[in-house]
């Protein structure tokens, strides 16, 4: 059984690579100062939001509440993760652009209240 998934295996790949290149081009577009690494053996995208100057707590809300997309935040792998998240790219491209949308309304309004 296992033996006849490889095309289906490469074919997810693909699109997980496809929605890689969607994140990035979305955040180097919509989310200026969020950076984006490119993923190593995982549908998790890592994506910085220090630019924010939220806590953990700020940004855990931020994403929860504002954003409405659940992430998993950085800080739970550890000290050096406060401040990055993890989105799973493992989903429809239309999900991901959604929630990226989501996440751009939220950035948008954060960096409005922080200028006023």
């Amino acid at each position: 059984a296992f033996s006849a998934c490889d095309q289906w295996s490469e074919q997810l790949m693909e699109y997980i690579a496809e929605n890689y290149q969607t994140a990035r081009d979305f955040a180097e577009k919509h989310l200026p100062g969020v950076k984006v690494f490119e993923p190593d053996a995982t549908y998790f995208l890592w994506m910085d939001f220090r630019c924010l100057n939220l806590s953990d707590e700020e940004l855990t809300a931020f994403f929860e509440d504002e954003a409405q997309v659940e992430v998993s935040q950085g800080y739970s792998l550890g000290t050096g993760g406060s401040g990055f998240i993890r989105l799973n790219m493992a989903t429809q491209t239309s999900i991901l652009t959604e929630g990226l949308e989501r996440i751009e309304a939220a950035f948008q309004r954060h960096m409005n209240k922080t200028e006023d």
